[in-house]
């Protein structure tokens, strides 16, 4: 187990430049330890600026591979795309080879097999799991973090590292990285903002929220 994370706070109106420059130094440190760099974006309304921020930074970019924690079942030219979405502020501006978990032509079923062989190929192994070097993590006001939302079979899922999560909830299903992948990442950091998000955090081990399985994993709190 993992030390408590770093929280971070930030005034509303720094947050995605102060959040792109913290972003930055961690890429310009993995950078020098790495020859290739592994991270896993989350999409949805609070990390997207702040990538679109991170793009003015003059980083080796070529160097860096961009894969998705989770995505909705959806073509990438959907509004709704995690995908189509961060390509469309980060992907298109930087040289940087990305990952997209949609593929056109396959079922979701094999566009998630084939995502976790990309993974597996892509990625060193430790502990007999794929290692990331960063995980940028987002959380909803249920707990849920990725695609992994309370009372879903995903929650348990102990051996695949990417599976398709049938949400009830939402009546949809989607794809997402497991607890086990995300766990076994050099670095977590996780992505709130807003006075209802921060109480959900604090009462997440009262609950037994999803992202409570991963607070003491997390590397960073920035809010």
């Amino acid at each position: 187990m993992k030390n408590k994370p770093l929280f971070i706070t930030y005034k509303n109106s720094d947050f995605e430049n102060a959040a792109a420059l913290f972003f930055k130094k961690i890429l310009s440190d993995l950078l020098i330890s790495n020859e290739i760099v592994n991270i896993a974006l989350s999409g949805g309304g609070t990390p997207l600026p702040i990538y679109e921020k991170l793009k003015e930074y003059d980083l080796e970019w070529e160097r860096i591979n961009f894969f998705l924690v989770d995505e909705r079942c959806v073509p990438i030219k959907d509004t709704r795309s995690n995908f189509g979405n961060i390509k469309n502020i980060f992907f298109d501006f930087v040289h940087s080879k990305t990952f997209s978990i949609v593929k056109e032509g396959i079922s979701f079923d094999e566009a998630t097999k084939h995502y976790s062989e990309e993974i597996l190929k892509c990625l060193p192994v430790i502990n007999n799991i794929p290692k990331f070097d960063l995980i940028i993590l987002g959380m909803g006001l249920d707990g849920h973090t990725a695609s992994l939302f309370p009372n879903t079979l995903a929650l348990e899922e102990k051996n695949k590292l990417i599976v398709l999560n049938d949400i009830p909830q939402l009546g949809e299903k989607r794809i997402t990285m497991t607890f086990p992948l995300i766990e076994n990442a050099s670095k977590i950091v996780l992505l709130i903002k807003g006075d209802n998000k921060k109480k959900v955090l604090n009462e997440c081990f009262d609950k037994k929220l999803p992202i409570m399985k991963l607070f003491n994993h997390l590397y960073a709190v920035l809010s």
